[in-house]
């Protein structure tokens, strides 16, 4: 079925959202050329895209630019209906952008023990250089797979995705550290740990 782009939404593509729309996160995460729709990853959540809409935030605050968003310029791009030259294409890309986004929710939302479990194995995967995996179930399907690969019994880190591993860690510390400052019971254990030490 062709697609054609709406005036005057199309009129005037901003050049920087353009610009954005080659990157390689921007690859769809699914793609319907014949209802010509898609979704992408977003920072947070996963947006639904056509030729004359989007879910993004950006769509939504800028609708008085009336023009579309990078995740709109792309789908039109994938659609062959505007020029795509330099375009990368990297499924594990966008994957990852939503693994991070979901990982994020989890050490931010998600119970302490869960948050404090996934911050330690990424300091112990990206300050020791390798973490042991004692059990592999569902770690295949863990938004944590796109941080380590597998040596073995040993998960060894993707070095290109340390800055992030580590800005998850000092969110858990943040929040262990906020938990215990505010938890008379925690401190009190602290306190009775050390007392004992003496």
């Amino acid at each position: 079925m062709p697609h054609t782009l709406p005036a005057p939404l199309w009129s005037n593509p901003d050049a920087r959202r353009c610009k954005s729309a080659l990157a390689a996160e921007l690859t769809p995460l699914s793609l319907d050329e014949e209802a010509g729709n898609a979704s992408f990853a977003g920072s947070k959540e996963i947006y639904w895209t056509d030729l004359s809409q989007c879910t993004c935030l950006d769509f939504h605050i800028n609708q008085a630019r009336s023009s579309p968003c990078k995740h709109m310029i792309r789908l039109a791009m994938e659609l062959k209906l505007i020029p795509s030259e330099g375009k990368k294409d990297d499924i594990e890309a966008a994957q990852y952008k939503v693994a991070l986004a979901e990982i994020k929710s989890a050490v931010s939302d998600q119970d302490l023990l869960t948050a404090v479990k996934v911050g330690a194995f990424l300091r112990e995967l990206y300050v020791d250089g390798k973490s042991k995996l004692v059990d592999h179930g569902g770690i295949e399907t863990s938004p944590l797979r796109f941080f380590f690969v597998y040596a073995g019994s040993m998960a060894k880190p993707i070095k290109t995705r340390k800055k992030d591993a580590l800005g998850l860690v000092k969110n858990v510390e943040a929040r262990l550290g906020e938990w215990l400052l505010g938890s008379p019971e925690a401190l009190n254990a602290i306190y009775d740990y050390y007392a004992s030490e003496e």
